[in-house]
């Protein structure tokens, strides 16, 4: 029997938009991020470096980290629509993109609970300027929340390559030709794979660079994040030229 041509999930406009938006957010929020990159970068790996360059600006550093949950919450939005819109249906395909779906919904809520830390991190330099003759044991607090908002970002980072591969697996398996809409799940698929190599390798070769596997890795990520508003593009436009 042929394999019938499913295209992109009809979640209709509205999780289209949400994924547009989310990755307009996302990207704001990271360029704007106090210690990241155009203020007050530094390197992210260094944890005291990392604080303080957010210590500095800790008023900004709320905003952008409130923009990074912000943008997590419409990329949720947008998945779910996609999900809903799957959740009947048969095959190999469709089990795979809800697998894919579920686990960037994870990862997603991995990164959210990071941000809440960092929120809290800032909270705690703020309070530590202003109250002088506790601010060693502030700043020590504020320290232990970085390093252990890193390891739930680690565990971010561990999840959401596989998601990426996932939703790019199954949504290629929706496409018998290669057009733009299935050459955007191959390159989801091979962010992810990209990014999962990388972080393997960060694992078991101590002697690599963790500044360049943050950079290869978010340069993987960045792919797909691309990809994703182009998947969010052709939601949008099939379902407005449905109802048109």
């Amino acid at each position: 029997m042929e394999r019938k041509e499913r295209g992109l999930p009809a979640a209709g406009r509205g999780a289209g938009l949400a994924l547009m938006a989310a990755v307009v957010v996302s990207i704001l929020a990271a360029i704007a991020s106090p210690g990241v990159s155009l203020i007050d970068a530094v390197d992210q790996t260094d944890f005291d470096r990392a604080l303080d360059s957010l210590g500095n600006n800790p008023n900004l550093g709320h905003v952008t980290t409130l923009l990074a949950i912000v943008s997590m919450l419409l990329y949720a939005r947008g998945f779910s629509g996609m999900f809903r819109s799957i959740q009947n249906e048969k095959g190999v395909g469709s089990t795979i993109l809800r697998a894919g779906i579920g686990t960037s919904l994870f990862g997603w809520a991995l990164f959210v609970t990071g941000m809440g830390m960092r929120h809290f991190a800032i909270h705690l330099t703020q309070r530590a300027a202003e109250e002088p003759a506790a601010a060693e044991t502030l700043l020590d607090g504020a320290s232990g929340v970085f390093i252990a908002m890193t390891a739930v970002l680690l565990a971010f980072l561990a999840v959401y390559p596989v998601a990426t591969f996932l939703t790019g697996a199954g949504l290629a398996m929706r496409f018998k030709s290669v057009g733009l809409q299935a050459i955007v799940a191959w390159i989801l698929m091979i962010a992810g794979v990209a990014a999962f190599a990388v972080f393997q390798t960060a694992l078991h070769v101590p002697s690599f660079d963790p500044a360049i596997m943050l950079q290869t890795h978010n340069v993987a990520l960045t792919l797909g994040t691309f990809a994703i508003f182009a998947l969010g593009f052709g939601i949008f436009r099939d379902q407005s030229s449905d109802s048109g």
